[in-house]
């Protein structure tokens, strides 16, 4: 009579190859980013590296000078979720800003809360998010976190840094601040000067609501978004004039010139550049953008510029901006990836704008992404155990 046969074990060698497989896809490219070369000086990366679940969030050691910060992702996207990113100086580092992450409003769909980073990269200002009374201050060495008071029943949202870092506007009201509570996707409140040094606050008083401004280097002047239109007012003599710039126009908080005499705002594709002691502005078209914003200088003529062609989806591009002939010079682009997900309000230090050199940098993110990628590869080759047939013995 003939003997039935009996199913014996998988076999693990299809597994480990998967397995081996799946995992080096992650781990190598991973791993590569802590042998690459360093950088010399202050590096700025050729390609900002794109949107990763995979990033570790800032700890003590991981950075100490920021060249920027910006979100990836926004919450009304789908397939990813907001980020508030840290970027090193090396070019290399992204680190997560979790702090800018849990201050979010609600409104923000997920969004991280407002944030303004140091002139010389060290720390950054975080908005109050749905908790009045106090701004938050990170400082990246330590990762350590200082609240500073402000009106205890008042939120806050920081839109620009004083030269020195002592100072920082802010949007102030008595209701959690949040951008898509405008069509503009622009704060609206009450304008103040926080003094970090004697935790004071100082009241701007302009006509309207104010959405955004920027502190001169001296801090004698500040250039402000409001309601009524782009203004320039004085601290010291209490006098505002208007700027001839169209509705709509952007000002960064990094809008002046390190010398403190001229200032830049971008309303669509067009760079307007004014001087504090003259009415006049030159409008200098953006080649190639569609909508652009200007977020910081070098020296005194060229002003740099991020923003999307409007045909390449959530893909944009940081280019400095010839002051005087407006010849428009890429220097890093920006791909959203997979995720789909856009690179929004990125914040630069402005002192280290002029030292920058940029070169090819792979990202390297922590060690989250190469611990997923050997969880990927252990349940894909648990998953491929399970589909390799039992042999058959007998």
């Amino acid at each position: 009579m003939a003997q039935r046969a009996r199913k014996g074990a998988r076999s693990f060698v299809p597994a480990v190859i998967v397995g081996v497989l799946v995992a080096a896809w992650f781990v190598v490219p991973a791993a590569v980013t802590w042998v690459q070369p360093p950088a010399e000086g202050t590096t700025f990366p050729a390609q900002v590296a794109e949107y990763s679940l995979a990033v570790d969030p800032l700890a003590a050691g991981d950075v100490t000078t920021a060249t920027m910060i910006y979100q990836n992702g926004l919450g009304v996207e789908s397939g990813d979720t907001p980020q508030a990113i840290v970027l090193a100086d090396d070019g290399v580092t992204y680190r997560r800003l979790v702090a800018a992450e849990q201050r979010g409003v609600t409104a923000d769909q997920g969004d991280p809360a407002a944030f303004a980073l140091s002139p010389d990269g060290t720390f950054a200002v975080l908005g109050s998010g749905e908790i009045p009374g106090s701004v938050p201050v990170v400082t990246f060495a330590d990762a350590d976190i200082d609240e500073f008071v402000i009106d205890a029943e008042r939120y806050a949202a920081p839109v620009g840094l004083s030269a020195d870092g002592l100072r920082a506007a802010l949007v102030t009201s008595d209701r959690p601040l949040s951008r898509y509570e405008s069509r503009d996707l622009r704060l609206s409140g009450d304008l103040v000067v926080l003094d970090f040094s004697s935790v004071t606050t100082e009241p701007i008083e302009v006509d309207g609501t104010v959405n955004a401004a920027a502190l001169s280097p001296a801090g004698d002047l500040v250039l402000i978004d409001s309601s009524t239109g782009v203004v320039l007012h004085d601290r010291e003599t209490g006098e505002t004039r208007p700027v001839d710039v169209p509705a709509g126009a952007i000002v960064d908080g990094d809008a002046f010139s390190p010398d403190g005499t001229s200032f830049a705002v971008v309303s669509g594709s067009t760079l307007h550049i004014g001087a504090v002691d003259a009415e006049a502005v030159e409008a200098l078209p953006l080649e190639g953008f569609a909508f652009a914003s200007a977020i910081g200088w070098r020296g005194e003529d060229a002003v740099l510029v991020h923003g999307t062609s409007g045909e390449d989806g959530n893909r944009s591009l940081f280019a400095w901006v010839d002051t005087a002939s407006g010849a428009v010079e890429p220097m890093s682009t920006y791909e959203p990836g997979p995720a789909n997900a856009a690179l929004a309000r990125p914040d630069i230090a402005r002192d280290l704008a002029a030292m920058w050199s940029v070169a090819d940098r792979r990202a390297q993110r922590g060690i989250v992404e190469p611990l997923l990628g050997l969880a990927a590869g252990l349940a894909v080759g648990v998953v491929a155990w399970f589909l390799t047939p039992r042999r058959r013995i007998g």
